[in-house]
């Protein structure tokens, strides 16, 4: 029973933190302050970087892999940008398109509590005139529209005009976020598409715009490190630290776009709410820490990857249920959790490797593509490798051939199990032969065994049998549950295919701030850590299996181990499929009444 007290144990954890692996590092969230005024329009356009799509950028506007963003670079950055928010940013009224042209904008990095690039950029052009019908509008944020991530519209009007039957391609708020709000004057609404009509109104609109400047600020400094806060500034201060110059470079152009268009969210609510696990923004800051490059830092860094990566293990994912209840289900062993630790090592190492390498050239195909593919794949083997174990052992079961073909007993004791032993009878004569055949019954009447004969049996199938009287009884078709490598793989295949972004993110920058060396190194510690505690949860288990040494191996409650086992792979696997399915966006649950 304790045993499976642990499995439920693991369950509950595994369904409370349903959200493995979330996509809030790959998110790249637009906020647009869309202000209408007679015969005019502004637009302001806030672009923030989530770390892995920041990881991502900073090829192409750090140009000189310094860490710090110049007035030069990015310059040169918003050349090629505003263009390209220009042609991707429409603007309609009555069905024609506006000339708009982005013409000014602004590049920074955020230091804390994550390295996040945020761009803004703003946009004029002139509205037609509003006529007594009104003036159907419609606006359409094309920018980086495969990307992932929240677009929230502000809407601000000034003059004799008011908003009146607007839409939204997004009805519902994003987690954190404001909930949307219509009036005449204001509103607050989600998604790429909007449409509106502006009506001309006796009573001139002057609303406050603190209502679009009202983004909450931040409270106050991230939580430190429980181990060690290395770098408290984040990427731009680490970065700064190896150039000599500890404070970071002032914003450019005097900082006049910084706060504009920020997002509004919900009251009370500091800052976006990130479901990034401690172990992964841990490991991120550890390699963004670039004040320390001797050898003692280096061994110290090995250690704390290694305590992250472990750390990670314990998280939500990474099959530590199923790898429980397979090896107890299964019948493993000591060895079978090392190779499960070893595949998982492997997996997860190489995964962060490649996915690495592909996100620098396609971002949106690996989070669009990829990253779906691999983590629905790879929990949809889980579910049938559950159903088939299920179908497996329950039929076994049924058919009574889970019992220990070589459990016995004397009459009194626990009994013990062995595959032949010599054993002799009070009552008969001393002789001694063997039985090469199969029989079913015979009888040697009261008997002990004080060594006065032994004879072999040779059967075509193993067998428990017993002594406790005048019969001696031989049951011939037996299954005990084995591991199976395929199984042990695809176990592996599921707890480090899918990488998490700290190990990401650190992939990435390595590739791109020439310490490929390093950053390659430190994931594969942080790896060797994953696999660590999925081992010793997998040894644990294992060595666990002697607290059922209690009961008979023939006993039902026993016997129906590998089935309960089977059943909490199939039921996990299930869990996290359609979990996957949801967070990818590939299959969507509306409730009723919301």
């Amino acid at each position: 029973m304790p045993l499976f007290v642990v499995l439920i144990l693991l369950s509950l954890s595994a369904l409370s933190g349903i959200q493995a692996h979330p996509l809030d590092s790959y998110a790249t969230d637009q906020y647009v302050d869309l202000q209408l005024m007679d015969g005019e329009s502004r637009i302001i356009h806030r672009i923030e970087f989530a770390e892995i799509p920041t990881a991502a950028e900073m090829p192409h506007v750090d140009l000189d892999k310094s860490g710090d963003l110049s007035a030069a670079e990015t310059s040169t950055y918003l050349a090629k940008l505003l263009p390209q928010l220009s042609s991707e940013v429409l603007l309609e009224a009555a069905s024609q398109p506006l000339p708009l042209v982005f013409e000014k904008g602004e590049v920074y990095l955020q230091e804390v509590p994550a390295p996040r690039l945020k761009v803004v950029a703003s946009a004029r052009v002139s509205l037609p005139g509003v006529g007594s019908q009104g003036l159907p509008m419609e606006f359409h944020l094309g920018h980086r529209s495969k990307a992932r991530g929240d677009r929230q519209i502000r809407f601000l009007c000034r003059g004799h005009i008011r908003l009146a039957d607007l839409r939204s391609s997004e009805p519902q708020a994003p987690t954190g976020m404001a909930l949307p709000e219509i009036r005449e004057a204001t509103a607050l609404v989600y998604g790429a598409v909007s449409q509106w009509v502006l009506l001309p109104t006796q009573t001139e609109q002057n609303p406050s715009a603190a209502f679009i400047l009202s983004a909450s600020r931040p409270t106050g400094p991230p939580a430190p490190n429980p181990f060690l806060d290395l770098n408290p500034r984040g990427l731009a201060g680490g970065l700064a630290e190896l150039t000599g110059d500890p404070t970071p470079p002032p914003p450019q152009n005097g900082a006049s776009m910084i706060h504009q268009a920020e997002p509004v969210l919900m009251q009370g609510t500091g800052e976006k709410p990130s479901r990034e696990s401690w172990a992964d923004r841990s490991f991120r800051g550890l390699f963004t820490t670039r004040g320390g490059q001797s050898f003692s830092f280096l061994i110290f860094a090995t250690l704390l990857a290694f305590i992250y990566g472990a750390a990670h293990a314990l998280e939500p994912g990474h099959g530590k249920t199923i790898v429980a209840a397979y090896l107890v289900g299964s019948h493993g062993t000591v060895f079978h959790a090392l190779l499960l630790a070893v595949i998982v090592t492997f997996t997860h190492t190489f995964s962060v490797y490649i996915l690495g390498i592909l996100a620098l050239a396609n971002l949106d195909r690996v989070q669009g593509v990829y990253l779906p593919w691999l983590e629905c794949g790879s929990w949809a083997l889980i579910i049938g490798m559950g159903l088939m174990l299920f179908l497996r052992y329950y039929r076994f079961y049924i058919l009574g051939q889970l019992a220990d073909p070589n459990f016995h007993t004397h009459g009194l004791g626990r009994g013990h199990s062995h595959i032949r032993h010599p054993h002799t009878h009070e009552t008969a004569p001393e002789h001694s032969h063997e039985h090469p055949h199969d029989h079913h019954h015979h009888d040697h009447g009261p008997h002990s065994h004080p060594n006065d004969h032994d004879h072999d049996h040779r059967h075509h199938e193993q067998h428990p049998h017993s002594h406790t009287g005048d019969h001696h009884h031989h049951t011939h078709s037996t299954e005990a549950p084995q591991v199976r490598f395929w199984n042990l793989l695809t176990l592996g295949l599921t707890g480090g295919i899918v990488p998490c972004p700290g190990a990401l993110f650190v992939m990435m920058m390595a590739l791109t701030s020439g310490r490929a060396a390093v950053g390659l190194y430190l994931i594969t510690v942080f790896s060797i850590g994953l696999a660590g505690a999925l081992m010793i949860i997998g040894v644990t288990m294992v060595k666990s299996r002697g607290l059922f040494n209690r009961f008979s191996p023939n006993s039902r409650f026993v016997q129906l181990i590998p089935v309960l086992s089977s059943l909490v792979i199939l039921l996990v696997g299930c869990i996290f499929f359609i979990n996957g399915l949801m967070k990818h966006g590939i299959l969507q649950v509306h409730l009723y009444g919301n």
